[in-house]
């Protein structure tokens, strides 16, 4: 059989799978992966889309940490592992119960444990309500399997190899998570020396930090100071001189992420980058460039593509407003 003959009989099985092993048509589950190609050492992320045919009760919503969803992977020589994505704790907390109607789409995105050796992979997602949930008996109480994704790990190249180079010097364990754990805690090493290095993404998303794009898109500038830590007991001499501080920083996180971008163009967190590089934008008052990061971002794919869009229709409907339109 051909390998796309084999691809299309895997994913027909594994979209009948879906839906018989959730019982009786309860619920679909569709998975894909972010890149399917990614360099030894990053992080595999999957985005997920849930319906149920019927309305069901939750402990909590399905996220990335929590102890219902496993992975399965099976290996080039065809072991097959299976782990809990997040690490349950000893004790599950009692939760207010969340509805979810009929048909009502639930999406969502998660990684999983690092594939560290180069090759082939195919792996899927399981999701099943954890048995030492409080109250169970009045939670769904199905199972389902996603489809069956490819992903190919890569051997590193050119800096991303330098990068693992130096790791292995400085760091005795020399499994991924070491790694992972090493070039993130180096990020001004890692952004001076390979900026370009499929790493320093990960270094980049990890300083931009968090807020929505909405908040930032109306900033003021008490706002800005507030968020900056600018000292209110201050001088202004002082005040002036940590807003200066600061605001090198957001330009020279502007400059790096532009930087890795144009040379990683399908970076797998390229969406949450070019987000936080629109929220720098805005702080620096820079909206006009700013703006067209959220343009660029609204025509990707995921939840901060979402928001990205979302913004963008609002500030239409604002201009029509305005406009009497």
């Amino acid at each position: 059989m051909s390998n796309k003959r084999f691809w299309l009989a895997l994913a027909m099985g594994a979209a009948i799978t879906t839906f018989a092993e959730s019982g009786l048509a309860e619920m679909g589950f569709h998975i894909s992966p972010r890149s399917s190609a990614l360099v030894k050492g990053e992080e595999v992320w999957l985005t997920f889309e849930m319906r149920w045919s019927t309305d069901v009760r939750l402990p909590m919503l399905p996220c990335g940490a929590d102890p219902d969803i496993w992975t399965e992977v099976v290996y080039q020589d065809g072991q097959v592992r299976e782990w809990m994505n997040g690490q349950a704790p000893l004790r599950l907390p009692k939760r207010p119960p969340v509805d979810w109607k009929a048909g009502e789409p639930l999406k969502g995105e998660i990684s999983v444990l690092p594939l560290c050796e180069p090759g082939e992979y195919r792996l899927r997602l399981h999701y099943r309500l954890h048995t030492d949930w409080p109250d169970r008996n009045q939670y769904w109480d199905g199972q389902v399997v996603s489809n069956w994704v490819q992903v190919t790990i890569l051997e590193p190249q050119g800096e991303d190899l330098q990068v693992w180079q130096n790791c292995l010097r400085a760091v005795p364990k020399k499994d991924c998570q070491a790694f992972r754990n090493w070039y993130l805690s180096q990020s001004s090493f890692l952004l001076a020396r390979y900026p370009t290095s499929t790493y320093a993404g990960y270094v980049l998303v990890k300083l931009g930090g968090g807020m929505s794009l909405e908040e930032a898109s109306r900033v003021t500038p008490e706002v800005r100071d507030q968020v900056w830590y600018v000292p209110t007991g201050a001088s202004r001499e002082k005040q002036e001189e940590h807003r200066r501080m600061v605001r090198k920083k957001y330009e020279e996180f502007v400059s790096q992420a532009r930087t890795f971008l144009a040379a990683h163009p399908d970076f797998s967190q390229r969406a949450l980058l070019r987000k936080q590089l629109a929220i720098h934008l805005f702080y620096l008052d820079r909206a006009q460039e700013a703006w067209a990061e959220v343009e660029a971002l609204s025509k990707l794919e995921g939840p901060w593509a979402e928001e990205a869009r979302a913004l963008m229709e609002c500030k239409a409907r604002s201009r029509k407003s305005a406009g009497g339109g």
